[in-house]
């Protein structure tokens, strides 16, 4: 998942009523379902696993990493993250949140884990596949040219957390999401996503590359290199390890 986001308001497309925006917000959502792969592909995805590469940007200049993301749908969630100081894991689950350094592992502050999952409801099928969810609604908010496309812009809400995506007018895919989120260092502001180079594996077509920005200021870059969708997923992966509670070394008691 991206950094964490917090809830604002979003307004109809100026010269709307908030009715016609919600019919029209809801045809450029069924336009971006059609594209990612249409219902019935979208709604039997089960897991997505990636293996990426990122440029991520410090105060102390780009560091590359590597990233093994697990996401079963639509709650659980795990991110390895090799840095150069080792590897760091975040879980996410609906009955527990840790993250784990090397032989140390604690679990997630409310507010953490809160975050989590806001972010996994943001994520693209996940989001497609709550399209009848009553905590769901779109509404139409206008058009942009973003990076060149002429796009249709919507506004997400769900659960308590809010996001912007421009769908490309011609071919329904998601050229860019943006919502109140944070950076690394915790400073609150706008964060952007443009996606790219978008590949179909197993008839879901998704984007493979992401550049993400803070307050228009590089952040990260993500490179998919492999993506495997409803492959089969271990859940012990998902168990946070003894001792974790007490916020000690994994093993512990």
């Amino acid at each position: 998942p991206e950094p964490a986001a917090s809830a604002t308001a979003i307004a109809a497309a100026p010269g709307m009523s908030m009715e016609q925006a919600e019919k029209k917000g809801q045809m450029v959502f069924s336009h971006l379902l059609e594209a990612v792969g249409g219902a019935a592909k979208v709604d039997a995805v089960k897991s997505i696993k990636t293996e990426s590469g990122m440029s991520v940007a410090t105060p102390q200049g780009e560091f590359q990493l590597a990233s093994t993301q697990i996401f079963v749908l639509p709650d659980r969630f795990r991110r390895d993250l090799k840095t150069p100081m080792g590897t760091q894991t975040q879980v996410v689950t609906p009955t527990s949140a840790f993250m784990q350094m090397g032989k140390m592992t604690r679990p997630m502050s409310d507010s953490q884990k809160e975050d989590g999952v806001n972010a996994m409801k943001r994520e693209l099928v996940p989001l497609l596949q709550a399209r009848n969810s009553p905590d769901l609604k779109v509404l139409y908010t206008g058009t942009q040219k973003v990076n060149g496309t002429d796009c249709d812009l919507i506004g997400v809400m769900i659960g308590g957390t809010n996001v912007k995506l421009a769908v490309d007018q011609a071919t329904g895919r998601l050229e860019q999401a943006s919502y109140q989120g944070k950076n690394m260092q915790g400073v609150p502001g706008e964060i952007t996503v443009d996606y790219s180079d978008h590949h179909n594996v197993d008839g879901i077509e998704m984007p493979w590359t992401s550049n993400v920005t803070f307050n228009g200021q590089k952040m990260i870059t993500q490179e998919v290199k492999s993506m495997v969708i409803n492959g089969e997923i271990d859940e012990a992966v998902f168990k946070m390890p003894e001792g974790a509670a007490a916020g000690g070394p994994s093993g512990s008691r």
